[in-house]
């Protein structure tokens, strides 16, 4: 269960520092502004975490 949690975590702290990037560093992995927003807001508790 513990690993589960982590797994979580280190998952919604990375899709947050995706939603914080600027524009260029966007552009740069080939993510658009609308694709790194839906991206952050994405909830685990509806099975779409993964």
């Amino acid at each position: 269960m513990i690993a589960v949690y982590a797994t979580f975590l280190a998952k919604r702290r990375t899709r947050r520092a995706l939603s914080r990037l600027c524009d260029d560093r966007l552009r740069d992995i080939g993510v658009t502004r609308d694709q790194a927003l839906r991206e952050s807001e994405r909830f685990l508790w509806r099975g779409d975490w993964y």
